[in-house]
């Protein structure tokens, strides 16, 4: 995991999104972006953190303060 790592707002909303669960297609519909787009976004924040895979993905963004946990349902 590299440490100062500057993601995009839009990387920040995918990492987000991707954190509380959300797939590609569950992702770009929710953003009006392709899924390949989503994907793009994804290999960009994959990239930029050096993880491999969405649960290193998950904890680097966890851990770098780039997204939070969602709130569990009652």
């Amino acid at each position: 995991m590299k440490t100062t790592v500057k993601l995009t707002p839009r990387e920040r909303a995918i990492g987000q999104a991707v954190v509380n669960g959300g797939t590609g297609r569950s992702i770009a519909a929710a953003m009006q972006l392709s899924v390949k787009t989503v994907e793009v976004h994804r290999a960009h924040i994959n990239m930029k953190l050096g993880t491999h895979g969405i649960a290193e993905m998950i904890a680097a963004l966890l851990v770098g303060g780039y997204a939070t946990l969602p709130k569990r349902a009652r």
